[in-house]
């Protein structure tokens, strides 16, 4: 029994033996603690301290013994330091004022300010300690304990060792190598490991002794290769008088694999004599990528320096090494006779140009697999980060390849590596074969019930588009895909409008307020997973009113991809896709009021997109739940946990917005949360979130949410910069009795502004919107759209003088200046989509590519009824939350506070333009200008200066890993540039962007988001 307690202790003590190592390791040099002082005895250092040794003339604890020259106080005290005559250092560089090599203010040589080694919230107990060991009998053993940076603590003996952790009040739990807990109190350890009582006390000083001294002061292997393998020599030499005993010398715990000792004819205890030296092989085998570190342990007898902790370190070499992604390649399921094509990167990652020799296929799953066109041509380079696809497709023959089975195949490619060798690297192909299925039909969204054309809460998924409440006027688009999940043809023989399924009261009053695409609605021959998408149009016609009609479809298909139950059999199958909704003068807003995630990898999700709820009437509004709806893709809503969509941040519900709360508190008028994207498998997902309320007029709210998911994991975006710089601006002009004086000074002064923009070859159009929302011929309606490119371009003479005729509005309007409505209503639907009796073609004034700009000018505040937050958000959404070059904000009005007076008049502060503009210019400079100008010439060039610059801000279509974006213009490599996290784009500066019609190339590895 005696026996086995021992041999259990030895066991853990070799366990324990590494991780002691490292903690001193971290210790060298510095104390890291705010004690007060430095130490004045050995026997202090090893015992309070992280080093082993004293420098008295310094009043610091080192673990380097004395100096022999100044390169080693400069290595141990840094810059400055010099070896005086006693062998002790003096000077070195800090960042205190307490003459020690630290960075702090508490006369030790450490970083922080508590009483800890490297601060990590427990006490340093790492040094020599004479043990009692009472166990099944009493034995004494010298025993090394060793505290690393994370409070894992070591108790290594020749009895065995111990591993654990200690806390931040020297409480010391271990747990392996056995069981036990312990304190520590005055330096002294004692442990209770049940049958067996530990008790440690610091060794006294022992001078006279051997002195230990390690040459390197850090084994650097430099740069190695991937696979390449090497060795480093450290010397190990007795600086003393007296004998010097090592007793093990191992790796530290946290070491990489690379990294082995060979320790040939070393043994254990090993006695150096005085003035002697062994040399010590360290090895490295390179099997892991990256940086490689680690830590070289030895114990001693060293009365200094009991543990000692050299650094090992190593780099990555740069050499031409190819990875394939993905390292599986799934073609699916076939039948017999059908073709899958997909494909792979070959990807170059080494930091060296690598030579691809062939791309081959060697093993074809007995002929099902081949490369599309026989395979890119080689020999070809691939530099760091570039990559290549290579396509490779899936073919199983009718009585080779049979049904059921598994087919697998392998291509490899060859290279040259560093060593002008040729090396393979391989990736596997899967494929299987099924029975040929018939004709299938799916559709999606599912937000209808099978078989039924209304909308509403479904047992069975089926077809349909289900809009909830939307704005009256307004035109809502959703589109509907229809796909062959089939192997024979599809024949879509016929898709039509089924009147009789029209709701009543909707056919009665103005028609089917529901449209498709024009000329949409037609015969179609879909073959195996072929999709058409189909948009659909809802623009409600009054306040309160449900509609409903369904799209008759037949087809040969004899199932369906939303049932269970195959379809009857019969030869033309028929089925109705529902749509629904109702229209509201909503007192609820949702912001953005859809969301696209775009290409996501498999097993990674999207940043989490931010929704916003805003009460934007003037009564209190419940919402009462928010969840993914019900026919989203992958059945979410039904307790699924496979859905693609989740909330994140959601608050507690019900949630109250606008009005007072029963402690005359106000409550806020939006609330926030978050959703998510993670594909499920391959392709495009769909989804809702359906946003309930006590809004009688939309009491359901869904925001539509779309994303793809993908297993190609990198990235190729390119960008053309503008010939010209694209601009669209839109001018809120006041017009009540009081802005005569300044709309002629808006009108005297546009000649500066156009011939700035011919100077800067800029693209512009330009709209006009009074702050009149009580005239219905005003109310965020253009009166006037002009332009200077394209069809209907206006010449600059002719631009100037309609500009001067337009922004004149008179006098007359509304002394109800409501400027923030205004330009809402002109930038939604229904204004912005031109179904109204708006000049010109008020559907084209946003271009995707152009900036933005919003002009505000009032000698008066805002009186809108939004909450200035609200008017923000919307504005911001519109081309993107995180693309805030795309859009600028500008505030002519009366000066924050008390207003202005000057030659342009007298003006009332304009708090709510220019917090506006504030908000959605956060990098912008100069967007408030004073409407109290003699004249506005100054205005207009300041914002000539901020509108007409080319592109500098390119957005990513996917979320990049910073570390692997590489950016190329015109072919050409360059760092000139800065990559944004926040908004996931490219970034040049902003006086030297890429030149007209330069294009811009951004590769990239995808980050993978959990």
């Amino acid at each position: 029994m005696k026996y086995m307690t021992r041999l259990g202790l030895l066991s853990l003590l070799v366990l324990f033996v590494s991780l002691t190592l490292v903690a001193c390791a971290g210790s060298s040099e510095s104390d890291d603690d705010d004690d007060g002082g430095g130490c004045t005895s050995n026997f202090e250092c090893y015992q309070a301290g992280s080093n082993w040794s004293c420098n008295t003339s310094e009043q610091t604890c080192m673990d380097h013994g004395l100096c022999t020259q100044d390169a080693d106080c400069q290595l141990w005290y840094g810059p400055g330091s010099v070896c005086g005559t006693d062998g002790l250092c003096v000077g070195g560089s800090d960042d205190d004022d307490d003459n020690n090599t630290d960075d702090d203010d508490d006369n030790n040589t450490d970083d922080d300010d508590d009483n800890t080694d490297g601060d990590t919230g427990c006490p340093n107990l790492s040094g020599v300690y004479d043990g009692t060991y009472a166990c099944e009998s009493t034995s004494n053993h010298t025993t090394w304990v060793y505290v690393d940076e994370d409070c894992e603590i070591t108790v290594d003996s020749d009895f065995g060792t111990l591993t654990g952790s200690v806390d931040g009040s020297g409480d010391i739990s271990i747990t392996g190598g056995g069981e036990c807990t312990g304190t520590s109190s005055d330096s002294t350890i004692t442990l209770d490991c049940g049958s067996c009582t530990i008790t440690l006390t610091p060794q006294s000083d022992n001078p006279g002794g051997g002195v230990i001294s390690v040459t390197p002061a850090v084994v650097n292997f430099g740069a190695v290769g991937y696979g390449d393998s090497t060795f480093q020599t450290a010397n190990i030499s007795n600086m003393g008088e007296g004998e010097l005993e090592i007793s093990r010398i191992v790796l530290g715990s946290g070491t990489t694999e690379d990294f082995s000792l060979d320790l040939g004819d070393w043994s254990f205890t090993q006695t150096m004599s005085s003035g002697s030296n062994k040399d010590l092989k360290i090895d490295i085998d390179v099997v892991s990528n990256g940086p490689r570190n680690g830590t070289l342990v030895i114990f001693s007898n060293d009365a200094n320096n009991p543990v000692l902790a050299v650094p090992i370190t190593s780099q990555m070499k740069a050499e031409p090494r190819i990875e394939l992604d993905p390292p599986l390649l799934n073609l699916g399921s076939l039948p017999a006779g059908e073709t899958e094509a997909g494909h792979f990167l070959i990807k170059s990652v080494g930091g060296a140009t690598a030579t691809i020799t062939a791309v081959t296929i060697t093993n074809d799953g007995n002929g099902s697999f081949s490369l599309v066109d026989g395979g890119p041509s080689t020999p070809f380079s691939l530099d760091t980060p570039y990559t290549s696809a290579v396509e490779v497709s899936f073919s199983p023959v009718e009585g080779v390849h049979e049904v059921g089975v598994v087919q697998s195949g392998q291509v490899c490619v060859t290279y040259y590596n560093a060593l002008e060798q040729e090396v393979d690297v391989c990736l596997d192909l899967v494929g299987s074969v099924h029975d040929r299925q018939p004709a299938c039909i799916d559709v999606r969204p599912q937000d209808g019930r099978t078989g039924i054309w209304g909308i509403g809460f479904q047992v069975i998924p089926g077809p349909g588009i289900r809009w909830g409440f939307a704005q009256v006027g307004a035109p809502n688009t959703r589109d509907a895909s229809f796909r062959n999940c089939g192997d024979e043809t599809l024949e879509i023989t016929s898709m039509m409008w089924n009147n009789m399924l029209d709701s009543i009261e909707c056919a009665f009053n103005g028609g089917r307020p529901f449209a498709e695409a024009p000329g949409s609605l037609h015969p179609y021959s879909l073959e195996r997973n072929e999709t058409v998408f189909i948009e659909f149009t809802f623009i409600p016609r009054s306040e309160g009113q449900s509609c409903a009609a369904g799209v008759q479809i037949q087809s040969n298909a004899t199932t369906v991809g939303w049932s269970p139950l195959p379809a009857a059999p019969d030869t033309i199958q028929s089925f109705h896709m529902g749509l629904a909704g109702a229209g509201a003068n909503r007192n609820i807003d949702v912001l953005p009021p859809k969301i696209d995630f775009g290409l996501i990898t498999l097993e990674c999700c999207s940043r989490p997109e931010a929704v916003t709820v805003w009460n934007v009437g003037d009564l209190v509004l419940t919402v009462e739940t928010v969840s993914i709806g019900v026919g989203s893709s992958d059945n979410c809503g039904q307790a699924n946990d496979n859905c693609a969509f989740s909330l994140v941040d959601l608050p507690g519900l019900p949630y109250l917005l606008g009005g007072e709360n029963e402690n005359g508190t106000a409550n806020p008028q939006s609330f926030s949360f978050r959703v998510k994207f993670c594909p499920v498998r391959m392709g495009m997902h769909e989804g809702l979130v359906e946003i309930a309320s006590d809004d009688a007029n939309s009491s359901t709210f869904i925001v539509p949410l779309k994303g793809e998911g993908t297993n190609i994991s990198h990235q190729v975006d390119e960008f053309q910069q503008i010939t010209h710089p694209m601009v669209d601006i839109l001018w809120v002009v006041d017009c009540s009795g009081s802005m005569g004086e300044e709309q002629s000074n808006l009108s005297s002064n546009f000649q500066d502004f156009i011939n700035e923009a011919v100077t800067w070859n800029a693209d512009l159009q330009i709209a006009v919107v009074s702050m009149d929302m009580d005239d219905s011929s005003h109310a965020g309606q253009f009166q006037c759209f002009l332009k200077n490119r394209g069809s209907g371009a206006l010449s600059n003479n002719e631009l100037i003088s309609r500009f001067q005729d337009c922004v004149e509005l008179g006098t007359s309007c509304s002394g109800e200046e409501k400027g923030l409505d205004a330009a809402h209503d002109a930038l939604s639907a229904p204004l912005l989509t031109g179904d109204t009796t708006n000049p010109g073609p008020h559907d084209e004034f946003l271009r995707e590519d152009a900036k933005l700009s919003i002009i505000f000018v009032s000698d008066e505040d805002d009186q809108s009824v939004g909450d200035i937050g609200f008017f923000s958000d919307f504005f911001r959404q519109i081309k993107g939350y995180r693309n805030t070059n795309m859009l600028e904000g500008y505030s002519i009005v009366g000066d924050r506070g008390n207003g202005c007076t000057g030659n342009g008049g007298d003006a009332s502060a304009g708090t709510r333009y220019i917090d506006v503009a504030d908000n959605i210019n956060p990098h912008a400079s100069q967007h408030f200008m004073s409407i109290c100008e003699t004249d506005f010439s100054t205005v207009y060039q300041s914002l000539a200066d901020n509108l007409f610059a080319l592109r500098s801000q390119f957005f990513l279509s996917r979320l990049a890993d910073p570390n692997t974006v590489h950016v190329e213009v015109n072919g050409v490599e360059t760092t000139d540039y800065e990559y944004d996290e926040e908004s996931n784009s490219v970034i040049f500066d902003e006086n030297d962007p890429p030149a007209p019609g330069a294009t811009i190339r951004v590769e990239y590895d995808t980050l993978c988001l959990h």
